[in-house]
């Protein structure tokens, strides 16, 4: 899977030939707060059983890990269990090939797992 990101955005856009709505996908980057991102997967998770995080470079993808850690307790409170899939993806960025770690969150209600 390609996807293309507008760099003369203020932020970037992705472009996915997905279902999924570019404005549904949480872009992290090493500056990305965990705890925030954390917030931002528990309200996708209650509004649509998943979310889907995109990272580029170790930092950006070490934040994203933290923030699906930090959410795991509260998602448990409400009921959910999640599993996570890490997936390399090839991307252009001004011209040039990237790559995207693209991680899908998946919550199940706790009922369904006994």
């Amino acid at each position: 899977m390609h996807l293309t990101f507008d760099s003369e955005a203020a932020t970037s856009t992705a472009i996915s030939t997905t279902e999924q709505k570019p404005s549904d996908i949480l872009k992290v980057s090493a500056q990305s707060r965990a705890g925030a991102v954390a917030g931002a997967i528990v309200s996708s998770v209650h509004c649509r059983a998943r979310a889907e995080i995109h990272a580029i470079g170790p930092g950006a993808v070490n934040q994203a890990i933290k923030a699906v850690a930090i959410a795991r307790p509260y998602l448990l409170l409400a009921g959910f269990e999640i599993t996570f899939v890490p997936e390399r993806i090839g991307v252009i960025i001004d011209d040039a090939e990237c790559t995207v770690i693209r991680i899908v969150v998946e919550a199940r209600p706790l009922a369904h797992l006994r």
